[in-house]
């Protein structure tokens, strides 16, 4: 969009370039979405200096978020590690700012920025499904520079490597092809998303065999009943985050769970035993947590506790780490590391965005409820939430649906 005074927003061209190469980065190196965010971020910071567009900025959900920060900042006071506490609470108040400023300047964009990002984001996806597919169904593009036998081990390890990519292709399919399809374009939009599904559905990723099936629950709820839907979502994610403490408390041991829930597989297994260990730690300091990014430090978290597995004829053995790094569930993890307090914040954070959608145009609030809900979903089952690469992620994703179903802009400044 070229404005008035020759100057012009540079934030929905980058995105172009985004919408076609993070599906593929997330699938292949999704440690670059940091980087990545971080280019992104400065087209919006700059745009939305140039234009002064910070009146275009989401007041209700910067509060909570901002909050969420500073909270993370003062909790360096009773930190065991007050440095690693300190540094990542400036890096997450800087996602957050920049988030929001990348959402407002992709808000920006014109009709025909719209289309393009939406048409180039497809194809994008669409690369990244024909790659899980490939990777699923044959050998793999990697035996074209190797050897095309893998063992068990290395072919499950394969595999689960491109679970972080198919992740962002699930926050997005399902409005992908709801935007796709407005656009007078049904045929791929279906082909799009019975690809994305297949993929997700015969893929490792429990997450997001978990996530997809939401998204969709959540466009049906959004096309039925908008403002309801908005509110069902609302509270149903509150419940979530505040029942998760309680809920985790009520795991058994390791065996127990093994003997009642055989069918788990081993990574689910683990999930809870590192979920019931949070909880404990939890309710040990439950106002304002052991400190933001503490998981990392918690005593006895590198602690290992062993079960009794069947695994065909004989019994094996089973090490677990308590809690290897953070507890792969962001309710939890809020939990642990900010109490209650950050719990409720981050409610506030879901009411808020779920409330916005619920309050928006049917069709806006249909082509973005179903990736927060998705992301809501794996944020809970999976990854750390303050990790780098997945908040750039999530942030992108924003920005991404920000710039192909925002409301038109005012065309004073065309």
């Amino acid at each position: 969009m070229i404005l008035a005074d020759g100057r012009q927003r540079i934030t929905a061209s980058v995105l172009t370039v985004v919408a076609a190469m993070a599906p593929l980065l997330t699938s292949l190196a999704p440690l670059g979405m940091a980087p990545l965010f971080i280019v992104v971020t400065l087209t919006g910071l700059y745009d939305c200096w140039r234009q002064k567009l910070w009146s275009r900025f989401d007041r209700q959900l910067a509060v909570p978020l901002l909050l969420l920060a500073l909270l993370g900042s003062v909790s360096t006071f009773w930190a065991i590690d007050k440095v690693q506490t300190f540094r990542t609470s400036l890096v997450l108040a800087a996602e957050f700012t920049g988030g929001l400023t990348l959402m407002a300047a992709a808000m920006m964009s014109t009709r025909q920025e719209k289309r393009r990002i939406a048409r180039v984001l497809a194809i994008g996806i669409g690369l990244a499904i024909g790659l899980f597919l490939i990777e699923h169904l044959t050998p793999g593009y990697r035996s074209l520079f190797g050897t095309s036998v893998f063992s068990p081990m290395e072919d499950y390890a394969r595999l689960n490597s491109l679970s972080r990519g198919l992740t962002f292709t699930t926050l997005l399919l399902v409005p992908v092809t709801i935007i796709l399809w407005r656009q007078g374009s049904p045929i791929a939009a279906t082909l799009l998303f019975l690809a994305g599904a297949f993929a997700v559905f015969t893929s490792h990723s429990l997450a997001s065999k978990l996530a997809l099936p939401v998204a969709m629950l959540v466009s049906g709820l959004f096309f039925w009943r908008t403002r309801l839907a908005g509110f069902v979502c609302a509270v149903v994610a509150s419940l979530v985050v505040l029942g998760a403490l309680p809920l985790a408390l009520q795991i058994p041991d390791s065996q127990t769970t093994y003997d009642r829930a055989q069918w788990l597989p081993s990574s689910g297994h683990h999930r809870l035993t590192i979920w019931s260990f949070a909880a404990r730690n939890a309710v040990t300091k439950p106002l304002f947590g052991w400190a933001l990014d503490a998981s990392r430090v918690i005593p006895d978290a590198d602690d290992e506790v062993v079960y009794i597995r069947k695994i065909e004829t004989f019994n094996a053995p089973i090490p677990e780490a308590q809690l290897p790094l953070h507890p792969h569930s962001a309710p939890i993890q809020i939990w642990l590391e900010l109490g209650a307090a950050g719990a409720i914040l981050t409610v506030a954070v879901l009411v808020v965005a779920f409330h916005r959608l619920g309050a928006c145009h049917r069709s806006v609030g249909l082509a973005n409820a179903p990736a927060l809900a998705a992301g809501f979903v794996v944020a809970c089952v999976s990854y750390g939430i303050w990790q780098s690469w997945w908040q750039g992620t999530i942030w992108i994703s924003v920005a991404l649906l920000a710039a192909i179903n925002a409301p038109e802009p005012a065309r004073d400044d065309a």
